[in-house]
Order: C-alpha cells, then structure tokens, then sequence
C-alpha cells in the first residue's frame, strides 16, 4: 500500500490524474505497465532512469580527450544499481567503440513506441568481469559514509588500470574502505585484463563494525579465482594521533572519498604517515574536485611538520545515464542508449615521505 501510495503521489506531482486503482489496474496489466520516472541525484544533479524492475543503470569511463595519462580509453564500468535491495552489479567492459548521434524509440506512457527527434548511443563493449556489492540498506543515517559507494571508487580503479605498474606495489593498504567498491574493482581490472601490477596483497580497513562486516561480506562473495589475495582489518585514525610508531608498514596506500571533516585531517595524516614505506612508499587518495576539505587536507601536508611531499592532479570521468532495457532481447547488444551524461572531475593526490629539504624550503613541489 505505501509503495501504491508513493506513485500516486509522484503522478500527482507530475500533474497527472491517476488514481489508486488506476495504479493497480496498470500494474496487474503485462501490456500497460507505466513507464518509470525520471529522478533526480540530489548528490550530481544529472537525470538518470529505472526500468520497471526497478533498476538504473550507469556508464563510467576515464576520458581519454582531458587526460594525458591516457593514451587510449581501455576500459569502462557499468553499474546495475537495484533500488529495492541496494545491490550493485558492476560490469567491466572492453571499449571498442565510441558515441553515435542518432534516431532512437523511446517508450510512450500508454507503452507505444515513439520516434524521439535525436538521440546518443554509446558501444558498450564486451564484458570482462563482474562483481556484486551489497550496500547497507537505510545505513548513512546509522552508520555513516561507508554504507555505500561513492563515484570516487570507480574513478580511482579506472585510473590504477590505466597505469598500474607505475601506482600499485607490494603491499597495499586501502583506507576507509567503506563496503568494499575500490580496492574490489581494483582487483577485477587487473584480473580480468591480466595486467601487470607487482601487488604482494591488498588490505582493505574501515572502524565501523558494521561496514567491516559488510566489506568481508562483498569480499567473500567475489574472491573465486583471483591471484591477488586480500583481507579486512579495523583501523581507527584516531588511534594514530599519539603513538605512531608500532604501525604496520605498506608499499602502497589508497582511499577513495574519505575526506569530509576537518577535524579528522590531522588524525588521517597521522594514519597515512605512520603506515606509509619510509622508503618507497606512495599514498593515492581521490575525491571530487570540488571537495573543499580534501583541498584542505592537501594545504595541511604542505605544512612542515608532516615531511611530506604532495603532487595533485585532475581527472575526467565520463558518466553515462543508460535508459533501461524494454526486452531482454536488448540486453545481448553492446548498442545502448543514453538517457544523460556528464563530466566529473576527480582530485588525484599523491604522497610520499620526503628524504631531502626541496630547492623551496620545507614545503612540497606544490609551491
């Protein structure tokens, strides 16, 4: 009755009149189902669609034209995203083609096929790897950021897959974790491609109980068949504060949209500095580039007491709203259609111990 209820009012909304048994009627009928609504991301902003099963779908990729660590767009992700179980399938894709411009159907309220004047298709290419990941349903509110993904995983993976043997070493360590979604695509793109990256493990971290839980969870539900072993630990910034002197030591360390509040920049670069190689050692943290703290974060590391060098870079993501599948004969063509895209941009910074003073003083080569 609440869902019923929560059409009603939608149409209402919409400006339609509709009525409760309208509803029903329309959704015990195979041949007039309504078609779903078009929602807004409060988050992006951008339009994106649900299919009657109510799923939405999206299409990643790095942007090969604004990035000049591309040489060549190698792969994309498609994410499945089931609203009623908060799941997400995330498909990774082959690019071999490009975007058309085009005439297109799209499905009528009555369930006619209509002629749109133009439209945008987009080759998905072939599949390579899948993974499932299971969010913590209503769990921001209870447990915070981690309860979900965020764009920024997706982001960061695409650009480890691009240029792995010169970001990904020896024992990586990922920090706030969340469920799972970064270091997991990281995986499955380099598993599925084969791609040369010299990684001993990966260990992914988190202090929530619950989005722990989760995390091994996800993990456990995708790690047949892969070469690169990993493993979830709690670790808690705040323990790094005071005593940083017994933590365990990693080749590589990687998080993805970790940066909200101020407060927790001085125990996170406490964290990182204290599980950082002194020797070798590279820290990779992404976010979007508009996020004011992580800019803040990026001013704090500057500061002389953290002997640390800094280097920041922007990346392009493009990002493809796909109308849903009106047969399942569609979903065996690589062809989609695009409801929506946009271009996001993303902060890549680096960190690394700094062994000796720079020709500008105490500071990074950010100056």
């Amino acid at each position: 009755m609440e869902n019923l209820q929560t059409k009603l009012n939608f149409w209402k909304r919409k400006g339609k009149q509709i009525s409760m048994r309208k509803i029903q009627k329309l959704e015990t009928s195979t041949n007039n189902v309504p078609p779903p609504p078009t929602v807004v991301l409060l988050l992006s902003g951008d339009k994106y669609c649900i299919s009657p099963e109510g799923v939405s779908r999206t299409l990643y990729r790095i942007n090969p034209g604004q990035n000049e660590f591309m040489t060549k767009n190698m792969f994309s992700i498609e994410e499945e995203f089931d609203l009623g179980i908060a799941r997400k399938k995330f498909i990774i894709r082959k690019e071999e083609g490009g975007i058309k411009k085009g005439s297109c159907k799209s499905k009528s309220l009555n369930g006619d096929n209509e002629e749109s004047a133009r439209c945008s298709t987009i080759d998905v290419g072939p599949r390579i790897q899948t993974i499932m990941v299971q969010e913590i349903q209503s769990g921001i509110e209870r447990v915070g950021t981690g309860a979900c993904t965020w764009e920024s995983s997706i982001a960061s993976s695409l650009y480890f897959a691009s240029r792995c043997d010169q970001t990904l070493k020896g024992r990586v360590l990922e920090l706030g974790s969340g469920i799972g979604l970064g270091a997991l695509l990281a995986r499955a793109l380099i598993d599925g491609e084969d791609i040369h990256c010299a990684i001993d493990n990966i260990t992914l971290s988190d202090y929530i109980d619950e989005v722990i839980g989760q995390c091994r969870e996800n993990l456990l539900n995708n790690s047949a068949n892969s070469s690169i072993k990993m493993n979830v630990r709690h670790i808690n910034w705040y323990d790094f504060v005071q005593n940083t002197t017994n933590a365990d030591k990693f080749d590589t360390i990687i998080a993805s949209d970790i940066v909200y509040r101020r407060q927790d920049i001085f125990p996170l670069l406490s964290t990182i500095s204290s599980h950082l190689n002194e020797t070798s050692g590279v820290a990779h943290l992404f976010a979007p580039n508009n996020r004011a703290m992580l800019h803040d974060f990026v001013e704090e590391v500057r500061n002389c007491r953290w002997n640390m060098d800094v280097t920041t870079e922007v990346i392009s993501m493009d990002r493809f709203r796909l109308e849903p599948h009106s047969n399942p004969q569609e979903c065996f063509s690589s062809l989609e259609t695009i409801a929506s895209e946009q271009s996001s941009y993303f902060l890549h910074v680096t960190l690394r111990h700094r062994h000796e003073m720079s020709e500008h003083g105490c500071f990074s080569d950010l100056d």
